[in-house]
């Protein structure tokens, strides 16, 4: 079936709505035009994957987890973001930052026992353990706190990847590498040292044992105060100031900040978008 000009309209005013904008100007000008929302024939509120017979032909996710089994890494500039509106995510946001629930200057990031549970999970774990699940997922409407702030990987992960799962995955890496990109010069902006800021990446990427907390949810009070040392006082109007910061970030700063278009993996992006374009003007 082909699309007529006001349904792809309509598909062009979803996508905007659905990417809020800021990740949406953020893309390279081309994917801009006319983005791809999601996966052909996936719907989030109707998971296929909770069904006895599922795409993938295995046990079916549990209804109240779906593939929301997983902490994933939230931006400082989406912390900002969420913290200038009024809504549920912010009271939790806000405390977290009492609690020295690892919500760092540079992002939210997973506890190191839970990454270390997710790392020794079992395949049959995922989308079924409910010890994994999202801290942002809401378990009484049985959907995402964060919809329309959830980061790159949750925007572009699709259980059954389809035709245009290599656009997602390449997506995917593009979100990710734009979101490190991001959080560090705003840090940068904020007075951090790069010393300083590598010290945050190592809770991000596997903290070494001492610093696992044995097993608590909190951080202890010497590594939340050597972490916030430059805005221990005022973490969400830091948070705040960091979204007005990359609020105004356009895609010539960006490129100024290295993320060109001629980079080979900004170029396989492009190059797959418009495969699954002609795709779809083919359906």
């Amino acid at each position: 079936m082909r699309f007529n000009r006001r349904e792809r309209a309509d598909k062009a005013k979803k996508a905007e709505i659905d990417l809020e904008d800021y990740y949406l100007k953020w893309l390279p000008p081309e994917l801009r035009r006319r983005p791809l929302v999601s996966q052909p024939g996936v719907d989030c509120s109707q998971c296929l994957m909770t069904r006895s017979h599922n795409p993938l032909n295995r046990s079916p996710f549990l209804s109240d987890l779906k593939c929301c089994t997983f902490h994933p890494f939230l931006p400082n500039f989406s912390i900002g973001r969420l913290l200038s509106r009024s809504n549920k995510i912010k009271d939790q946001l806000s405390q977290m930052i009492q609690k020295r629930q690892f919500i760092l200057p540079i992002g939210v990031v997973a506890p190191p026992s839970y990454q270390q549970e997710f790392l020794e999970k079992q395949a049959e774990d995922f989308g079924r353990a409910e010890r994994l699940i999202c801290p942002f997922f809401n378990s009484e409407s049985q959907n995402c706190n964060l919809w329309i702030d959830r980061p790159g990987e949750c925007r572009t992960y699709y259980c059954r990847e389809g035709s245009f799962g290599r656009y997602w995955a390449l997506l995917r890496e593009y979100y990710n590498h734009l979101e490190m990109v991001v959080v560090q010069h705003a840090l940068l902006e904020k007075g951090y040292s790069v010393e300083e800021i590598e010290y945050q990446l190592e809770w991000i990427r596997w903290p070494d044992p001492e610093k696992r907390n044995n097993g608590q949810c909190q951080m202890n009070l010497v590594e939340w105060q050597k972490i916030w040392a430059h805005h221990q006082s005022h973490p969400v109007q830091f948070f705040m100031n960091i979204w007005e910061w990359a609020n105004r970030l356009t895609w010539s700063d960006l490129q100024t900040m290295g993320i060109e278009e001629e980079n080979h993996e900004i170029r396989n992006l492009i190059d797959e978008y418009r495969r699954c374009l002609q795709a779809e003007s083919l359906t």
